[in-house]
């Protein structure tokens, strides 16, 4: 049995945040597991959309399921970054996810997320209060500079356009991961316009950075083509990695 609870977050400008909090009867994983999705086809899916709701069960673990809050804003664009009310919506995610946290004696939280979602995931794991991992699946380095920012910005009236999106190399310079907390990106080889223009940037960024970790999937597959037993297969190994990285002594 598992308990299943929707959580709307409301902005002082209409927007809204959907949350599906899901708790198995009993938790078996010592992680907080926080899923954001990334482009959605819109004539398949009616928001809200929960990425991995179905696999995700495997873990045994509590999860949060947020739904971009553009895609009820707009019925046109297909991503958002999650961008559209992150002034107020952050700060209540981030106050959301650490009381789960303490109040199940939860070791961290592990951020999931593909393409613009995995921008999200990174993002979120270096300004959250909570020790994490942020497990990135082809994630955008500069969703400004992604050609579907186009069709997303100019619908918020430019508000959006003229928010601060910092890129992932940015971020990553200005404030690289603490120490209790992982980045693992993990993109596949026949990606090759990600490859070059949002994971190199990445790359080139945190060479000297020992908590950030980046594989390359031999697939053989294009952008977003990842099944379930490569997800969870290099999701075993990131949580590793998380493990060894919180558990290593730190410098004071």
């Amino acid at each position: 049995m598992q308990r299943e609870e929707v959580i709307v977050y409301s902005h002082s400008r209409g927007y809204e945040l959907h949350l599906l909090l899901r708790t198995p009867e009993v938790v078996a994983d010592p992680l907080l597991h926080v899923f954001f999705h990334g482009q959605v086809d819109r004539a398949s899916f009616i928001p809200p959309v929960y990425h991995r709701r179905t696999s995700s069960q495997r873990l045994n673990a509590i999860c949060l399921f947020a739904s971009d809050p553009m895609l009820l804003f707009s019925p046109d664009p297909s991503i958002g970054w999650f961008l559209l009310g992150d002034d107020e919506f952050w700060p209540r995610l981030d106050d959301l996810t650490a009381w789960i946290r303490a109040e199940n004696g939860l070791s961290g939280i592990a951020w999931h997320g593909p393409s613009g979602g995995g921008y999200v995931a990174v993002r979120n794991a270096l300004r959250s209060r909570t020790p994490g991992l942020a497990f990135a699946v082809g994630p955008q380095n500069d969703p400004g500079e992604f050609h579907y920012w186009q069709e997303f910005a100019p619908i918020a009236d430019g508000e959006l356009a003229g928010q601060s999106v910092p890129p992932l190399a940015e971020l990553l310079r200005e404030t690289p991961p603490a120490d209790d907390r992982v980045i693992y990106i993990t993109v596949s080889d026949h990606d090759y316009h990600h490859l070059r223009f949002h994971i190199q940037p990445i790359f080139t960024e945190s060479a000297g950075l020992g908590n950030v970790y980046l594989s390359l999937l031999l697939n053989g597959r294009g952008h977003g083509r990842v099944d379930e037993i490569d997800y969870w297969a290099e999701f075993a190994n990131a949580v590793t990695m998380f493990h060894r990285v919180a558990h290593s002594p730190h410098p004071t």
